[in-house]
């Protein structure tokens, strides 16, 4: 199943500057390729299960985090804290990842993928499409995990 979104150009420019450097949980709800409006819940929504996504695949590692013991809550802390109030809260610009070595290897399959600008690979998206559904995350259009606009 396809992203349920037209996200291909963002994936990737996500993934080729996350085996560059690390990222900040911020960037998976940044970036003027992801097609939902700026400061909006649906990119909230969007960018949380990307991230989730992510990290049940093994794509990514944190690798830094405002307040250790918030590690076992922190998807909950995404959840509950909008990246676009109030500074975005600590959950969301105190914490990092970093590509894993699937992610390199998934990536470096692909090198096509690698151009920022460039167009959206196919393939590499229906291998990540793949890697997500066999770590039983795979695309859908309902939430992984809702968040929660009151409490933010």
């Amino acid at each position: 199943m396809p992203p349920p979104i037209d996200c291909d150009n963002w994936v990737q420019a996500l993934f080729a500057e996350a085996t560059r450097d690390d990222l900040g949980m911020i960037d998976f709800v940044l970036g003027n390729q992801l097609p939902l409006p700026p400061d909006s819940d649906a990119r909230w929504q969007f960018g949380l299960d990307f991230f989730y996504r992510c990290k049940k695949s093994e794509l990514f590692v944190i690798v830094a985090i405002w307040d250790r013991s918030k590690l076992d809550g922190l998807l909950d802390l995404l959840a509950e804290q909008s990246p676009f109030a109030g500074g975005g809260g600590w959950a969301w610009i105190g914490t990092y990842v970093r590509a894993t070595q699937r992610l390199r290897d998934l990536f470096a399959r692909f090198p096509e993928a690698d151009a920022l600008a460039g167009p959206p690979c196919a393939g590499f998206m229906a291998a990540l499409g793949s890697i997500f559904a066999e770590s039983g995350v795979g695309w859908a259009a309902t939430p992984l995990i809702s968040i929660h606009p009151a409490a933010a």
